[in-house]
């Protein structure tokens, strides 16, 4: 029974963030993700919801451990910590290598070397493969769920961030947005501003 009323309270505050998200991506008087600024109920909306969401899965992850039938091999729990700790140490080390502020909506400046050559999401990339190794070393349908909310807003997120981009760092975003793929790949033959 806890564990149906966490996974519950957790889907209600991932369908917030949806909706919101969603609306923000219809409206353009609505700005949701990412947030107008720190201090704005936006930002603390969003943190709010998401971090609910990820202590859900942390605690989902302890009391419904290995509840699912298949692939009950204990491969199947060191191949899914292996890609979580490598893709979550890499979304660590990423938002550093970016700044925290950087990383999460506010406007310091606009990164495009390192990781950002190859992808103008590594983050997002990095940790979709993160949350993916989890939830298969967690083998949970309650995990399972949560996480493909959050993939899914990983791989949404960027759409909602790209028109704030264009707009606060004009042709040099947009040279970039043209010569960088939006999640992996490499870079486009095109002429690319410094």
């Amino acid at each position: 029974m806890m564990v149906v009323l966490i996974f519950s309270f957790a889907i209600l505050c991932a369908t917030l963030i949806l909706i919101l998200a969603l609306s923000s991506f219809l409206s353009k008087s609505f700005q949701f993700w990412p947030p107008p600024t720190k201090s704005s109920w936006q930002y603390d909306t969003f943190w709010l919801l998401f971090r609910c969401v990820l202590i859900s899965i942390i605690i989902l992850s302890i009391f419904n451990f290995n509840s699912l039938g298949f692939w009950q091999h204990y491969s199947r729990v060191y191949f899914g910590l292996l890609l979580a700790i490598v893709g979550l140490s890499f979304a660590f080390l990423i938002t550093y290598s970016l700044g925290w502020e950087n990383a999460h909506g506010t406007k310091e400046n606009l990164v495009i070397n390192g990781w950002y050559t190859w992808s103008r999401n590594p983050i997002y990339v990095v940790s979709i493969f993160g949350f993916a190794g989890w939830a298969l070393a967690v083998n949970s349908i309650y995990v399972y769920i949560l996480f493909a909310f959050i993939i899914g807003f990983y791989i949404f997120a960027p759409f909602l961030e790209e028109p704030w981009l264009e707009e606060v760092y004009a042709e040099s975003y947009l040279a970039y947005k043209n010569k960088v793929p939006r999640f992996l790949g490499f870079q486009k033959n095109k002429p690319f501003l410094e």
